[in-house]
């Protein structure tokens, strides 16, 4: 996540409904649009994305994130495999691969779920607002 003279402010083009500059949360689980959810932020990425977000000006505008669904969360990212490699829409329509997995069980380790998973990349988002922070003693943040 970019701050200081590197960031750049989110912004909506209007003639392609793209959002552009958008901090993206990239986590395992699916948020709903319309709900409001407490999420407990403890990773220093995200913390300190967070926090970026927050020291904008007030006036700016609301505080606008991405919340993507990947499978297995923060490790799945973090195993550097390609399949959960961040891409674009036009990207992920011509990887012809993309649903190769879906018969078969997942790579992760869930025991409970017996549906067929693919494990890649985010496909599933949401546009999230935050409104309002707290900061606990131990670092981690709490964002409504």
């Amino acid at each position: 996540y970019k701050n200081g003279a590197d960031a750049q402010s989110i912004s909506f083009d209007s003639s392609t409904g793209m959002v552009c500059n958008l901090p993206l949360w990239r986590v395992g689980w699916v948020e709903t649009p319309g709900r409001r959810n407490c999420l407990n932020v403890h990773e220093p990425q995200y913390t300190h994305m967070f926090e970026s977000i927050m020291s904008s000006p007030s006036g700016s505008g609301p505080r606008y994130f991405g919340h993507l669904h990947c499978p297995g969360g923060t490790k799945s990212i973090r195993s550097g495999e390609e399949r959960y490699t961040l891409k674009s829409y036009d990207q992920e329509l011509e990887d012809e691969s993309r649903f190769d997995n879906f018969n078969s069980t997942s790579t992760l380790i869930m025991p409970d779920i017996r549906t067929p998973t693919v494990d890649r990349s985010a496909v599933v988002g949401c546009l999230c607002e935050i409104l309002d922070l707290r900061r606990m003693e131990d670092g981690r943040l709490m964002i409504l």
